[in-house]
């Protein structure tokens, strides 16, 4: 999916914070991957979030799992038949997600923040797709 060829692409990284913008557009690239591998990889970066609270109390776990609750939700708007533009978006906010260190590092202190920012971003776009 080209970026500059796609309205919603377009309106998503408008939306993106602007360090988050490259690797947006990188995603956006990317070859589509099925529902089930998106969704063992938000549990496994889970996973990756309750380890890391063991030696970082400080790490808001919550955070964490609110967005890998809003990811599956996303995933859970497109099946495999879904038009691709709409699998595309939900796969970057994702992939975005499951990026440990997609500026900045998501098991330290407010390393979700760049995430939650995209997955809203995404959110958005597919909203004003739909009207």
């Amino acid at each position: 999916m080209e970026p500059s060829g796609s309205s919603t692409a377009a309106k998503l990284l408008e939306r993106v914070p602007a360090e988050s913008r490259a690797l947006v557009e990188q995603l956006l690239d990317e070859p589509l991957l099925s529902s089930v591998v998106l969704r063992g990889e938000v549990e496994a970066h889970l996973d990756l979030f309750r380890d890391a609270q063991r030696t970082n109390t400080h790490l808001d776990i919550r955070q964490a799992e609110a967005l890998a609750s809003r990811c599956h939700q996303l995933l859970d708007l497109v099946d495999n038949d879904a038009p691709e533009e709409r699998r595309q978006l939900v796969q970057v906010a994702v992939r975005y997600f499951i990026i440990e260190d997609d500026g900045d590092d998501d098991v330290q202190t407010g390393g979700l923040d760049d995430d939650e920012a995209v997955v809203s971003a995404v959110v958005d776009a597919l909203s004003t797709s739909d009207s």
